[in-house]
């Protein structure tokens, strides 16, 4: 297949760590989206915990950007589950892409 992929971050979920850092990001909420080169898109929702106490180099949620929580799911998620995720949305846009014909049942 030749569809591309992203990763689209949708919410965080923070605590404040052992070590006093207020905010400190402990889930990510985000989608696999994935696009055919036809523009038919499909995402899959899915989350990541991270560990406050480990996550590289603590960062005020307020100062939090896009390519940093990015870097932290990169770090976090494993490539077999990526793996796993592309297959479900490729899945999700062939199904998207199949014609379908809906037909009532023959015992109606």
């Amino acid at each position: 297949m030749s569809n591309q992929y992203y990763k689209d971050i949708v919410s965080l979920e923070t605590v404040t760590s052992s070590g006093g850092n207020e905010g400190a990001v402990k889930t990510v909420y985000w989608d696999l989206v994935g696009t055919h080169t036809d523009g038919t898109v499909a995402r899959f929702k899915t989350m990541t915990e991270l560990s406050p106490e480990t996550t590289e180099g603590f960062v005020a949620f307020e100062s939090l950007t896009a390519n940093t929580v990015l870097g932290w799911l990169d770090a976090a998620v494993a490539t077999s589950y990526l793996d796993e995720c592309e297959g479900i949305v490729d899945l999700i846009i062939e199904d998207k892409r199949t014609e379908k014909t809906p037909r009532a049942i023959p015992w109606a």
